[in-house]
């Protein structure tokens, strides 16, 4: 065997001994966490179905699913990690939402309420100082489809604020009828334009979150987890895994592990127990 042969038979044995030693995990988005499970035991990932809701179970087992001829329990993971379920979560936003909606109904009405009475309007002509303007400013999603709905506030949001600081105007002017007419502009069109927005916003979130179903089998087993994200299938070698610091569900925790891009929490298949 030549000088070169042997180097390229040790370069074939290192690539050969890395194939053997590389693990590939699938990661999933869960409440805003990357987790990895190994993918030797996953078996299929559904968007997912209809859920027949079992009495008296675990709070973290949502039910049964039907994939084919099979009947799958599925564990609900976000409530098996002790997160909020993606139903909680989303009721707990739109229940925020609702309180932003309801700020500018009663910004409105006391809008009439003071050229009606000639007071004062004390509340923020300021689109970015109200509640829901600060929240708004600096709110990020990564759904696309939430985000391009978002956008759509701005100008009506804007809109009926600034006719806040026109009718103050007026007011001050003494052009009291001109007042009232755009406060009724207020109230018929931008303000429904804005709770049309709300609205349709509040169809969006609970439309958008459809959660996917993992599919595990162990020893002909088939269990299932919720996940709210597929996030994508990784190669890594065993150097790249860690020992977790302390979480909160450290009792599914095998590590961690970093690449180049991305951070995420290898899980056992205990959660599926």
């Amino acid at each position: 065997m030549s000088t070169d042969d042997a180097n390229d038979f040790k370069s074939n044995s290192k690539k050969d001994l890395a194939n053997v030693n590389e693990l590939k995990y699938l990661v999933i988005n869960v409440a805003n966490e990357q987790l990895g499970f190994e993918l030797s035991t996953i078996r299929e990932i559904i968007r997912l179905p209809d859920v027949t809701i079992i009495p008296d179970s675990p709070d973290y087992l949502r039910g049964m699913i039907k994939l084919r001829d099979l009947v799958i329990p599925l564990i609900d993971i976000r409530k098996k990690m002790g997160f909020q379920s993606i139903e909680e979560e989303n009721n707990k936003f739109i229940s925020m939402l609702k309180e932003r909606e309801n700020d500018h109904i009663q910004w409105v009405n006391e809008l009439i309420n003071s050229v009606t009475n000639r007071t004062e309007f004390k509340l923020t002509t300021d689109p970015h100082a109200c509640k829901f303007g600060k929240w708004y400013d600096n709110y990020t999603t990564q759904n696309f489809a939430i985000k391009n709905h978002l956008e759509k506030f701005d100008k009506p949001h804007k809109a009926i604020h600034k006719l806040g600081q026109q009718i103050q105007d007026l007011m001050k002017r003494g052009e009291f009828d001109e007042a009232k007419f755009i406060c009724s502009t207020a109230k018929d069109k931008d303000l429904k334009n804005l709770m049309k927005l709300f609205e349709d916003l509040y169809l969006l979130i609970q439309k958008s979150s459809r959660e996917f179903a993992v599919v595990f089998e162990n020893k002909g087993k088939r269990k299932a987890i919720t996940c709210d994200k597929i996030n994508r299938i990784l190669t890594v070698l065993p150097e790249q895994i860690q020992k977790a610091n302390t979480l909160k569900y450290d009792d599914f925790v095998k590590g961690i592990c970093q690449t180049d891009d991305l951070l995420f929490v290898i899980l056992d298949e205990s959660i599926l127990a």
